[in-house]
């Protein structure tokens, strides 16, 4: 019975490609002209990935690194004088991942670019749990509906997060692949290295820094050296810019403790005073999960929850891999045989993709205690299992079934 209740994710996967390949080539065929498109639609963080592909193929790829007034002119002239600031936000082998979608208009590219990366979370997906009941499928409609609604990355970010972490194991190279594909978004596994250092996972390390040096050396063949200077000199700054100064809904997305303080509206100085004892906290935390950790996916869910509240700067799509990990656990037992804090703790941070905006309208940006509480809950209700027999650090990580 409980069989034929679950969903198998590859069955998602087939349907989401097929819709997204039909929406391509029909908005290819017949979709409206750009200056047509809804105002609403244009202004999206897509916009972004669109037009990198677009200067790339037309050789004009140099605006991107650039300064930051000539990538947002570039946008102008395509999308109108109008149009709201944007910025270029990612090291040069992002472009990579990008360049396909200059091939396309903008909306047969947005429909393909959100088809292929929902298909590669859903393959993510299923690399962790092979099949999906009730409760999970709705607890990870949080996260798909919020990025549908951003156009943003984070399918692609929470693939390759989760995909990563549930093969480390069984597929050790596949993983460091995948993970060494992360590096364009290196903040959402600043403690990954840490992880894979105490579970001697060598194999994996050495995959993905030979994927990070190949994917950096492809970018310097074919964007120049000049990309990479460009970035640290023009890019970066501007990225701390926005991180420190930019205001309307952008700091309640925030989801640590530096965005919960600018939400409440603290300058930036303020602000990462208040976030540093949340980071402090959250990085220890992560070190007593590590000795007391026995299973490997409670240690990948702790690093998930600790990364969140160590980086100053991520936004709620970034969630992605770490709403998915409260959505499917727990991977090995039975949901009835959580200890009802750990229960109630797993959905505020399923639902903290979409979640998060609304709270910091409302003058409540919970988002650093909601991961403290569930962090807390984890290790409380993870140490009454027993380790070992004996001990509750483990000597080496042990082969977990994949859920």
């Amino acid at each position: 019975m409980q069989q034929r209740q679950s969903l198998h994710p590859l069955i998602l996967v087939v349907a989401v490609v097929t819709v997204a390949m039909a929406a391509t080539i029909a908005l290819s065929l017949s979709g409206p002209p750009l200056e047509m498109l809804p105002f609403q639609v244009k202004n999206k963080d897509f916009a972004n990935y669109w037009m990198a592909g677009h200067l790339m193929l037309d050789g004009h790829g140099s605006i991107i690194f650039g300064k930051p007034e000539n990538y947002f002119a570039a946008m102008k002239a395509v999308f109108g004088a109008d149009y709201p600031a944007h910025n270029w936000s990612y090291p040069p082998h992002a472009v990579l991942f990008l360049l396909p979608l200059g091939l396309f208009g903008y909306l047969p590219a947005m429909a393909l670019f959100l088809g292929i990366t929902l298909a590669l979370y859903l393959l993510a997906v299923g690399s962790l749990r092979s099949n999906l009941t009730p409760i999970a499928a709705i607890l990870l409609t949080p996260f798909i509906v919020g990025n549908l609604v951003a156009t943003q990355n984070g399918f692609l970010t929470a693939a390759l997060m989760v995909g990563g972490l549930a093969l480390r194991d069984r597929k050790p190279t596949m993983a460091g692949i995948l993970f060494g594909l992360l590096t364009f978004k290196p903040q959402l596994g600043l403690l990954l290295p840490l992880l894979l250092i105490y579970e001697r996972r060598w194999a994996v390390i050495a995959t993905a820094a030979a994927t990070t040096i190949v994917l950096v050396a492809i970018s310097i063949l074919a964007f120049g050296t000049q990309s990479w200077s460009d970035y640290v000199r023009y890019v970066v700054p501007k990225q701390t810019e926005i991180m420190n100064t930019f205001g309307g809904d952008f700091p309640h997305m925030i989801g640590s403790a530096f965005g919960s303080a600018r939400s409440l509206g603290l300058g930036a100085a303020s602000a990462m005073r208040i976030h540093l004892p949340f980071a402090v906290v959250g990085f220890a935390l992560f070190l007593l999960g590590l000795w007391r950790l026995q299973n490997a996916h409670a240690r990948a869910f702790a690093m998930l929850l600790a990364n969140m509240l160590v980086v100053p700067y991520s936004v709620a799509y970034d969630f992605g891999a770490l709403a998915t990990f409260a959505a499917l656990w727990p991977l090995d037992r039975k949901r009835s045989q959580l200890a009802l804090p750990l229960r109630l703790s797993l959905i505020p941070v399923a639902i903290l993709p979409i979640a998060m905006l609304p709270l910091g309208q409302a003058g409540l940006p919970l988002t650093p205690l909601i991961l403290l509480a569930a962090f807390a809950a984890l290790l409380v209700d993870e140490a009454r299992l027993p380790v070992n027999g004996t001990s509750p650090t483990p000597p080496r990580p042990s082969r977990v079934p994949p859920g």
